[in-house]
């Protein structure tokens, strides 16, 4: 996962920001490395139990970690590292906000289990945090020209969007997946060519760098053998969806029809 990252890292600032030349896909990819790593920590740090227990609040039972990862913002100072970071707090923010995502912990064995995992995540997010930020810190910050409260529904919906086209499990035994979602990822193309030069440009940018480092970290198990006779429907479903996802983002970029 960290092979090459060294050269990959010197293009980071452009891949987070509305650079103003077009961000290299490769360094698009560090910047996600980046970003995966802060929303573990967050995410760690920022999810309670379903049913608020003072006892088990992450500020309290995490507050060694919450520490730490304090005294790393502060360092960040207002740097490509504060950046990056703000955009995945962001994203995780806007995940918790619905309420859902929590932890069960009315088992008091699982709750214990549920802090130990997210004091895995936060430590093993910080470590590649830290390991990555002096190779950071040198790096220019272009500032965003997308507020935080517009920025994360927008990455949000637009990894849904790749994630239409981005399919790891075989759909139809006869026909490969790169045909059946062909109609879908031609319309993606034709709403990024909209984006061109506005600043919800680079927010698509990082939400789809984001969308395609998950799915390659994330094991996957597919389930079942694929059939014949899947495609059309396939394939007409996600071009469907992701016309109706579109028309949402290009309200949320003031992009006209």
């Amino acid at each position: 996962m960290v092979r090459r990252l060294l050269p990959l890292l010197v293009l980071l600032a452009l891949a987070g920001c509305g650079g103003e030349r077009k961000p290299d896909p490769a360094a698009l990819r560090a910047a996600a490395m980046f970003r995966y790593n802060a929303r573990a920590v967050y995410d760690g740090l920022l999810k309670e139990s379903c049913e608020p227990d003072p006892a088990l609040r992450r500020s309290k039972v995490l507050a060694a970690e919450d520490d730490r990862m304090r005294r790393f913002e502060q360092k960040a100072g207002s740097g490509p590292l504060r950046f990056q970071l703000e955009v995945a707090l962001g994203d995780i923010q806007y995940v918790l906000k619905d309420g859902y995502h929590c932890w069960d912990d009315k088992d008091p064995r699982l709750a214990q289990a549920h802090i130990e995992k997210a004091r895995s995540w936060v430590n093993g997010g910080l470590a590649t945090l830290e390991r990555l930020a002096p190779s950071l810190a040198s790096l220019p910050r272009s500032p965003s020209q997308v507020s935080p409260a517009k920025g994360a529904p927008f990455r949000a919906l637009a990894r849904d969007l790749v994630g239409l086209v981005d399919v790891r499990c075989p759909i139809d035994s006869d026909v490969d997946n790169e045909r059946i979602v062909a109609a879908t990822k031609a319309e993606m193309e034709r709403f990024r060519r909209r984006l061109a030069g506005s600043p919800f440009e680079a927010q698509f940018d990082m939400a789809e760098a984001d969308e395609y480092y998950e799915d390659k970290v994330t094991p996957v198990r597919c389930i079942g053998a694929p059939g014949p006779g899947r495609a059309r429907t396939a394939s007409t479903y996600r071009l469907e969806r992701s016309r109706m996802m579109i028309l949402e983002l290009r309200e949320m970029a003031g992009i006209p029809q």
